[in-house]
């Protein structure tokens, strides 16, 4: 019942509030009159029966003792007369009939016995009886009599009168009754409905319009206006709602100018640096595709210039990332003020500019490129009451007519680039570019069909290293790694990565996926009690570009082994994070609403900004690395260094890399977790067990405990 009301509108409900109580009253009257004057005929009835009974009754005296017939039937002919008396008798004594006028059903003789003065009886065939007896008048004889003796001597009676009335105009009269009650009900309903109809169209439709007011203003047209027609309440709730819309109205403007410039300010930073303000590397690579368009249909020239910074990270190092991004804004002002106008420069990331010279040919785009690299090695940077020095690697790269795809001559500009700082750095090299060789359409195969032909020959495998604690604490926590015929698989993940997530690059993942779901199956058994195996796997770029896709992949394995999300981490590498930062978020959240950890792996001096970004469960230091890029003595204070800012900012370090058996950083040593082949090699997946050694096992070269 309350559904169906809350499902009216305001008009109804008025109208439905109004006619119900308004109905309910009539209708109670109604009943309350109907049953009153049907009560008031009723004893009107019965009282004319009684009256008429008991005159006829002395009236009778005579002519029953005397038992004089016509008398009688004079009283009887009289008592018809009256309305609306049916019939009339007089019985003797016994009951016995002396006289009868009109059909009558007689009473029995108990009946009439059982009257003692006029009395009614149950109504018969549409008829009500009436008995009265019929008493034999004492005789004053006066004091011939003893006086007390008469007076103690009863009433005789001496026969009845019965005199039925005819009940049909009582039921006339009640029916004509009811009639009229039930069409002063119709009009008093009528004239209540009409009088409610006027009451609720003049609440509703006022609130109706401020309804529609309210929607109009909902679907964004803001001049709405009702009108100020109404009194009261009502009055003030429309004056209100103007006076809101014209707010609106006035706050809808300026919201939409602040959004307006909000959009051209997302616009200028989606194809911007925000360090430096150049475009950055997304507009860039559109300024390239639209050279090339329209060098292809008017001939124009162009050419292309990476520039790599040398000696930059010896500033960044020594005064910290502020100076650094100093620098490169001085830098970028100075490219910028030694280009035309129809040129393009920009940051690509990191210390790396990209220029690109429209309508250049490439003699003079060698002196421009010379002029940029004498620029940048003639200035002078002061920071802290030092100076520093830096130069340019520049690779120029022309823009061939029959080169098409973008990849090639960033690839080729990247190696000039590389070569120039190979040859000794601060120099110009110029490279032309290779375009990759494409088979015929008819021989042209999806990678993903190479993919399967090398899962089918036995090419794919995965090995297994555990990652360790360092405390001692027993724990099964394996890295996954693929292998392409037992070597490191950066040949088919470079292959798949030129030619995007949908061309067999996510099936790879989805394949490591699904054969470490089964292997964490397989293995969990061996497990000690309490403890399941997790597994770590590493997070290509095809996963990132297809984090949804991926992430359902992830979510059918661990369904279908019945895994736990725990069981299942992610290592994800801050370079490529730095490079996709939108995707590795996407990808990010989605698995943690999955429920599955996640590694920042690669951790580097570049690299403290990601712990905010992505917020890892773990923070992995690549020693190896860092010993390649600092040396052995640099890399024990960078490793100790990049663990203690992990570990103060709440995050669990993993020390990688650790190979044979140099010495290791005091704080990388109380380090939570431990993993390199110099503590326990990788071996393949479906060889592992897990009942790796302990940490106590592990020494150092000195002889000393690792952990």
């Amino acid at each position: 019942m309350k559904k169906t009301i809350a499902s009216l509108s305001i008009r109804k409900r008025l109208l439905l509030g109004s006619l119900a109580p308004a109905a309910l009253i009539g209708l109670l009257v109604s009943i309350f009159f109907v049953v009153n004057a049907s009560r008031t005929l009723d004893e009107s009835l019965r009282d004319q029966g009684l009256s008429i009974a008991g005159f006829l009754a002395p009236a009778s005296e005579y002519g029953t003792i005397s038992g004089n017939r016509d008398s009688l039937m004079v009283l009887l002919q009289a008592t018809l007369a009256q309305h609306p008396v049916r019939g009339a008798a007089v019985l003797d004594q016994s009951g016995h009939t002396l006289a009868i006028s009109g059909p009558l059903t007689l009473p029995s003789l108990d009946q009439l016995r059982a009257a003692q003065a006029p009395t009614p009886t149950t109504p018969i065939d549409r008829a009500m009886g009436f008995i009265a007896p019929v008493i034999r008048s004492p005789v004053d004889l006066g004091e011939l009599l003893d006086a007390p003796a008469a007076r103690a001597r009863l009433p005789e009676v001496i026969g009845w009168v019965y005199v039925e009335l005819d009940l049909a105009p009582l039921t006339q009269r009640k029916k004509d009754l009811l009639l009229a009650d039930a069409g002063l009900l119709l009009l008093y309903l009528a004239l209540a409905a009409w009088l409610a109809n006027r009451i609720a169209a003049a609440v509703s439709e006022p609130i109706v319009a401020l309804a529609r007011a309210v929607n109009s203003m909902a679907e964004g047209h803001t001049a709405t206006r009702v009108d100020e027609g109404s009194s009261g309440e009502l009055g003030e709730l429309e004056r209100g709602f103007n006076h809101m819309a014209d707010s609106l109205d006035e706050i809808h403007r300026e919201m939409q100018s602040r959004i307006d410039s909000a959009t051209a300010q997302l616009s200028h930073l989606a194809n911007h640096d925000v360090l430096t303000g150049l475009p950055n590397r997304r507009a860039f690579e559109q300024a390239i595709r639209d050279a090339i368009a329209i060098g292809r249909r008017r001939g124009d020239h162009h050419v292309l210039c990476f520039i790599d910074l040398d000696r930059f990270k010896i500033v960044n190092d020594t005064c910290g990332h502020a100076a650094g991004d100093e620098l490169l804004c001085r830098i970028a002002a100075l490219l910028r003020g030694r280009l035309r106008e129809q040129d393009v420069v920009s940051r690509m990331g990191g210390d790396e500019f990209a220029v690109l010279l429209r309508d250049c040919g490439i003699d003079n785009a060698r002196r421009i490129a010379e002029s940029l690299r004498a620029t940048v090695e003639n200035f002078r940077f002061i920071r802290e009451d030092r100076s520093f020095s830096v130069g340019a690697s520049i690779g120029l790269v022309a823009l061939a007519d029959e080169v098409h795809d973008l990849n090639d001559i960033l690839v080729a500009a990247d190696q000039a680039c590389y070569e120039a700082k190979r040859l000794g750095r601060n120099r110009v090299v110029e490279a032309s570019v290779r375009p990759t060789p494409r088979p015929p359409v008819d021989q042209e195969r999806p990678a993903h069909d190479d993919l399967e032909e090398m899962i089918g020959a036995g090419r794919l495998s995965l090995d297994a290293q555990p990652i360790l604690r360092a405390d001692e604490r027993p724990e099964s926590w394996l890295e996954v790694l693929l292998r392409v015929d037992g070597n490191s698989a950066a040949a088919v993940e470079g292959l798949l990565d030129g030619r995007g997530p949908e061309s067999g690059g996510l099936r790879l993942d989805t394949w490591v996926v699904e054969q470490t779901a089964a292997a964490l199956v397989r293995l969990g058994a061996a497990c000690p009690p309490g403890q399941p195996l997790k597994a770590s796997i590493n997070v290509g770029r095809h996963s990132l570009l297809a984090a949804q896709p991926y992430c359902t992949a992830v979510k059918l394995a661990l369904a279908s082994h019945r895994l736990q999300p725990q069981q299942l981490l992610f290592e994800l590498g801050a370079d490529l994070a730095a490079e996709l930062p939108g995707e590795a978020a996407a990808f990010v959240a989605e698995t943690r609403l999955m429920g599955c950890g996640i590694v920042l792996d690669r951790f580097t001096d570049q690299s403290p900004a990601l712990l905010r970004t992505i917020g890892p469960d773990y923070v992995k230091i690549r020693y190896d690395l860092l010993q390649q890029e600092y040396g052995v003595e640099d890399a024990l204070a960078m490793g100790d260094g990049l663990a203690s800012i992990a570990a103060r900012t709440g995050y669990t370090v993993i020390i990688a890399g650790i190979e044979g058996d140099g010495p290791i950083a005091p704080y990388v040593q109380n380090s939570f977790y431990l993993q390199g082949n110099g503590l326990c090699p990788a071996a393949p997946l479906e060889q592992w067990r897990p009942d790796t050694p302990a940490p106590s096992e592990w020494e150092t070269a000195a002889g000393e405990v690792r952990a």
